[in-house]
């Protein structure tokens, strides 16, 4: 438990932080979710398997999945131990939430979650 919060502690100090240095991810699965309403709860489908590289940045987020998906991070909307969510926008400016963080009984892994008022998707994944 101890090494996980250390890990995510050095990932949210790279993202946060001045210097330019750079995390790579390795997704394993994949997960998507609809709603109706921005009020309503997402529903989830099936989580699929990914190889899909995710480069965290200073100010960015890549994912090179099919079709390469940028994210600028814009401000920190929330952080607590085991996450860290920013405001961000993506390459056509629409703005989405971006969220890393770990769950204590899942050892060694990080999760990524990408939300728009409409549709989120997260992936699992573990540093390179």
């Amino acid at each position: 438990m101890k090494k996980l919060i250390t890990l995510l502690t050095l990932i949210l100090i790279t993202i946060s932080g001045y210097s330019q240095d750079v995390k790579f991810l390795r997704a394993s699965s994949f997960t998507f979710a609809t709603r109706e309403t921005p009020d309503s709860k997402f529903v989830f489908n099936q989580t699929k398997d990914a190889n899909v590289l995710i480069k965290v940045e200073t100010n960015k987020v890549t994912i090179y999945s099919k079709e390469t998906q940028v994210y600028r991070l814009v401000e920190p909307k929330k952080k607590t131990e085991t996450s860290v969510e920013y405001l961000a926008t993506n390459s056509t400016g629409l703005l989405c939430n971006v969220m890393i963080m770990i769950l204590p009984d899942v050892p060694k892994k990080l999760f990524l979650s990408v939300e728009f008022s409409d549709c989120m998707w997260y992936y699992t994944t573990e540093v390179e």
